[in-house]
């Protein structure tokens, strides 16, 4: 399952890169782009005080701010735990196509609401920072509703 995987990686994930005046434009294989995306597919600017590549992983999602992993303190009350196996690919993943998505915290605990998995492969990995979605929530049970929706779904 895992080379499967990383087959579907190299033929979608790993071909964005960045193109004429600064925009990220997917690149993918011409059966996908016509199947699955409009050709004129264009994203906002990422803001320029903020990295595009950290630890010498680049990083292709919105964040908004770099977090030191010794810093970030998994959500104690999450119920999804990866298996080592998980882990390794998911360290995988990030080392070849990037950072696709930021370690969620929340800015009422302190704690992470998602990316737990992706924060046990940056520890893998070695990494020191990594970009981090602060998000605010009005009460630590919606906090908490948002962490189990987020595992429902993954």
């Amino acid at each position: 399952m895992s080379d499967k995987l990383l087959n579907m990686l190299d033929d979608t994930l790993i071909a964005s890169q960045i193109t004429n005046k600064g925009f990220d434009t997917p690149i993918l294989p011409k059966e996908s782009s016509q199947k699955h995306f409009p050709t004129n597919m264009k994203f906002k600017k990422q803001q320029k005080s903020l990295p595009a590549e950290l630890n010498g992983i680049t990083i292709h999602c919105a964040y908004n701010s770099v977090g030191v992993l010794a810093d970030l303190h998994p959500n104690p009350e999450n119920p999804n735990k990866h298996p080592q196996s998980q882990i390794e690919l998911l360290a995988k993943i990030i080392q070849q196509s990037g950072w696709r998505a930021p370690i969620v915290v929340s800015k009422l605990s302190g704690l992470i609401v998602k990316g737990h998995g992706r924060y046990e492969a940056a520890r893998l990995l070695g990494l020191k920072e990594v970009p981090v979605d602060r998000q605010d929530y009005p009460s630590r049970s919606a906090e908490v509703a948002d962490m189990i929706a987020d595992n429902r779904i993954a």
